[in-house]
């Protein structure tokens, strides 16, 4: 992204800010559906490696999709990068899994919230029993290591005692005796059960163990100015950064902080307030929640924050600043300017230090 962009105020001049108005309505659903997903076993099944977009997958002797082992979203299902048609057929398959226990893992995203939502919602099984003997079958792109390349699900993954060597991510069809495939306990856009809340406070307790709490009063301000490519961003945030910071609201920039720092920060500080993004995901993994205050870029929310809220059993506060306008900036899927950022930024303190 330019920095120019951030600190063009003549760029966003006409502008007019009329004020914050509370968003209440969501895209997708945001149901709680119980406490625990299904387990499904399968036998005679076999594995096809990932192809972004392309036919990939789990499927049975027939070469019908396990619709288990499938990764949708919103609530009519949509598919994540899949196409649900195989291939090849099992009996063309030369090469056949060693004799063990496999469990499905699922589909490896390397973006911090998509990982988030999409992928840690098939390990919820791990917060109450260990894997022991049994292997992950997964989903990745070969050409990254996510253990070595992504911090922030080594830290996840070895809190559920898991190793780079408890995976396994064939590079090409295999077929497997038998697989248990855990469903999903969080569809994004749609439902959650209560184990995918269960799952992230036992991630947060394993990782904070060793460190003291000490709460601090003093509110925090997301920043996405230092990000390069993002799904949403505010292009002229700088100048309700600056303002802010003059105010004496700390600026935290989260990518610069580890996965563990980032829960530290979460269960210390008493409000946290920022632009709508996956920073905001690693509340659920805290047991203290903060007060949580976030600035969307449209005039609704994306029900994953709604469905993390009832996880949490809180609720956060969306605010939307009516006068924005949409621009393009390269490496966001969204981008939008404050009207006025300094009367913004002013309306934002006053949202801070108002009782809620």
């Amino acid at each position: 992204m330019s920095q120019d962009k951030y600190v063009d105020r003549s760029a966003y001049d006409h502008l007019r800010f009329g004020g914050f108005h509370r968003t209440t309505n969501i895209w997708g659903e945001d149901r709680i559906v119980g406490e625990v997903p299904p387990i499904d076993t399968v036998s005679d099944v076999f594995y096809v490696p990932w192809e972004n977009h392309g036919r990939w997958g789990i499927f049975d002797r027939a070469g019908r999709v396990v619709e288990a082992a499938v990764d949708r979203a919103l609530p009519d299902g949509q598919l994540l990068q899949q196409v649900v048609e195989s291939p090849v057929s099992y009996d063309n398959i030369a090469v056949k899994a060693i004799e063990g226990e496999y469990v499905y893992g699922g589909r490896f995203h390397p973006h911090f919230g998509h990982f988030l939502v999409e992928a840690l919602p098939r390990y919820w099984q791990l917060a109450r029993q260990p894997l022991e003997n049994r292997k992950i079958v997964v989903h990745t792109n070969a050409h990254y290591n996510f253990f070595a390349d992504f911090p922030f699900a080594r830290s996840i993954f070895s809190s559920l005692d898991l190793r780079a060597e408890s995976f396994i991510d064939f590079q090409v069809p295999v077929r497997l005796d038998k697989l248990e495939i855990p469903h999903v306990s969080l569809r994004p856009q749609a439902f959650a059960y209560e184990a995918y809340g269960e799952l992230c406070r036992y991630i947060g307790r394993k990782l904070l163990a060793e460190r003291s709490i000490d709460r601090n009063d003093k509110p925090v301000w997301l920043s996405k100015t230092k990000l390069k490519h993002g799904v949403s961003v505010f292009a002229n945030e700088l100048i309700v950064e600056d303002y802010l910071r003059k105010h004496d609201v700390d600026i935290v920039y989260p990518e610069e902080l580890s996965f563990e720092d980032q829960l530290y920060l979460f269960s210390s500080r008493t409000t946290i307030a920022g632009t709508t993004g996956s920073a905001f995901h690693s509340a659920v993994f805290v047991e203290n929640n903060p007060r949580i205050i976030m600035i969307d870029p449209v005039g609704f929310k994306n029900s994953n924050f709604s469905i993390l809220d009832k996880l949490m059993k809180v609720e956060s506060e969306h605010y939307f600043p009516s006068g924005t306008e949409m621009i393009q900036l390269d490496g966001f899927l969204r981008a939008v300017a404050f009207p006025e950022p300094e009367a913004v930024a002013d309306e934002i303190l006053r949202t801070i230090r108002r009782v809620p």
